[in-house]
């Protein structure tokens, strides 16, 4: 497990990003554990069934996606062009 303070995760957060694909990264606020990122894809959850749904309405629910983009992640942009 690789390590990474919030103030290294403010400045770089890219580099937090590429150790979290390799191991899981546990972020450090002031020497207590505050947060832990795992790379999706290295722990094998991305493809898991419907991974990609229950982030796309997450992602949707919480504003941070359009339905457009959600559907597409959630890989049923199809359902939308076909209005099935």
């Amino acid at each position: 497990m690789k390590t990474v303070n919030v103030s290294g995760l403010k400045n770089n957060p890219g580099a937090a990003l590429r150790m979290a694909h390799d191991d899981m990264v546990l972020v450090m606020n002031q020497k207590v554990p505050d947060a832990l990122m795992i790379g999706l894809k290295s722990a094998k959850i991305i493809g898991m069934p419907c991974v990609h749904k229950a982030l796309a309405t997450d992602l949707f629910n919480e504003g941070n996606l359009s339905l457009a983009r959600s559907a597409k992640l959630a890989d049923i942009h199809s359902l939308m062009v076909t209005g099935k």
